[in-house]
């Protein structure tokens, strides 16, 4: 494997929205609907990438092996009124299956933290499904922890129970 980590470019949508639905359909199946995992769609995701890394509303980085993307972070300021003033949100961290274990998502976290440090955030969040058992034990690892607030993730057919974490970096 050889690994490389870098900011993420407008360039990048393509690839990004087709790992982002193939990230999503092994990660979440059992947690969200299937038939709303079987009608994403790459093309909404490049839509979305595209503008947000135009727009400069997400920074993200992603993980290439060999040139191919395998893995990506985002983040943003919160979306959360009730949050502290200045924190940060990790909007996403997703790997592709096959890459998954070996220490990626640990790394993009890293840089992730890295940036939030260069500019001074304090206190990040972040949302995970409450029932994501993989996710909430690999940011727990790394010193997340619940803060007491939940929500629902809503997508068509159902709504699904949420927690939020925090960390003081």
């Amino acid at each position: 494997m050889v690994l490389r980590i870098r900011r993420a470019t407008p360039a990048d949508a393509e690839a990004l929205g087709e790992m982002h639905v193939r990230v999503w359909r092994w990660a979440y199946r059992g947690l969200l609907p299937d038939d709303f995992l079987a009608s994403m769609r790459p093309e909404r995701r490049v839509e979305r990438w595209t503008r947000n890394l135009a727009e400069g509303w997400l920074t993200a980085w992603v993980a290439e092996d060999d040139g191919q993307l395998v893995a990506h972070a985002g983040c943003a300021d919160t979306r959360d009124e009730d949050a502290p003033p200045g924190a940060a949100e990790l909007v996403m961290i997703n790997v592709l299956e096959e890459y998954a274990g070996q220490g990626l998502g640990r790394a993009l976290m890293e840089t992730v933290e890295a940036h939030w440090r260069e500019l001074g955030v304090e206190v990040a969040v972040l949302w995970v499904l409450t029932d994501n058992v993989r996710a909430r034990a690999f940011y727990e690892r790394l010193g997340w922890l619940p803060d007491g607030r939940t929500g629902e993730y809503e997508v068509p057919g159902a709504a699904v129970p949420m927690l939020r974490l925090r960390k003081r970096l």
